[in-house]
């Protein structure tokens, strides 16, 4: 049972880590229920596929929080939080390596007169693995902050402020480049769908 003898699966995230700064084992349970395979997705993606160094960053990241649950700022959202400790860990991870090629060194600042206007609805609509393929491929062809961006957006359906609070990246510029990216993308896998890119705007 949680606070006030609720079960623990009727816990906010804020309050299972409140707990788990008590040493309550069980309440740290229930958020690795709840975000290891998000995180294990995020993981994999951002280290192009390997499903082992994943599973390390997973373990790393919950590590952490057992070990200093203090860190966590009870006004923030754990989600947002979380996923701080994931980006930065990989960030890290590629200042590591030093990232050898052209699509992780440090991009150039991005300048668009307005932002590009592009319909993701439409690639979000197509599905197959013969497409799934070419999107990661496409994705691992960008810097790894904007492939972040998409992920957070499309995967965890984060909204842009989340997504700007998570990276530390200002929202202008998150917004800039996901519409940069989903434009690329759209451009990339325009075979699967032809009339992609348009005058829609995604809000």
């Amino acid at each position: 049972m949680g606070l006030f003898g609720t079960s623990y699966h009727q816990l906010t995230d804020e309050q299972l880590m409140e707990l788990v700064g008590r040493g309550k084992s069980s309440a740290l349970n229930e958020l690795y229920a709840r975000y290891s395979k998000r995180l294990l997705f995020y993981f994999r993606r951002m280290l192009n596929g390997d499903i082992h160094k994943a599973e390390d960053f997973l373990h790393d990241v919950f590590l952490r929080v057992i070990e200093r649950p203090h860190v966590f700022d009870g006004a923030r959202s754990f989600s947002t939080w979380i996923f701080s400790c994931a980006h930065n860990a990989c960030k890290n991870e590629y200042r590591r390596l030093q990232v050898r090629s052209e699509h992780n060194a440090p991009d150039a600042d991005y300048e668009f007169d307005e932002l590009v206007q592009a319909d993701a609805d439409a690639i979000e609509r197509i599905d197959g693995e013969t497409f799934r393929t070419m999107l990661n491929a496409t994705l691992d062809d960008v810097h790894p902050d904007s492939k972040t961006i998409f992920l957070l957006r499309y995967a965890e359906d984060f909204t842009l402020p989340e997504i700007a609070e998570v990276t530390g990246i200002p929202l202008g510029t998150v917004k800039s480049r996901l519409f940069y990216l989903i434009r690329h993308v759209a451009q990339q896998l325009k075979m699967f769908a032809p009339n992609t890119c348009n005058n829609s705007t995604r809000t």
